[in-house]
């Protein structure tokens, strides 16, 4: 009896370790793809005033929101506030507010894209 009850407790243990390591894998991840819009956004940016000192604009990119990676709902009800802030600064959308706020304005945003 004690060695199913232990057994049964270890097996629970395995499922809620599991269960966090996905967890953590998937706000990583999360924070990868807020990492690398931001990082492209600062590129294009830094490229358009390069261009544009440059040649007076002739050679200007095209394009802006196709590359921001689209998010899914649930991954931005899981960003923080300082990942939400991010991503709303790459979308050039406003910073100010609380986490709920942060939140539906960057939902309704990936709704209307």
């Amino acid at each position: 009896e004690e060695y199913k009850r232990d057994m049964a407790k270890l097996a629970e243990v395995k499922a809620r370790r599991e269960a966090a390591a996905k967890k953590v894998k998937e706000e990583e991840e999360a924070n990868k793809a807020v990492e690398e819009a931001r990082k492209k956004a600062m590129e294009r940016v830094n490229a358009e005033a390069y261009d544009s000192d440059d040649d007076g604009g002739g050679k200007k990119k095209k394009g802006g929101k196709s590359s921001i990676p689209k998010l899914d709902k649930i991954t931005i009800k899981k960003m923080k506030p300082a990942q939400l802030k991010e991503a709303l600064k790459v979308r050039g959308l406003d910073i100010q507010g609380n986490a709920k706020q942060l939140t539906e304005r960057l939902v309704k945003y990936e709704q209307e894209r």
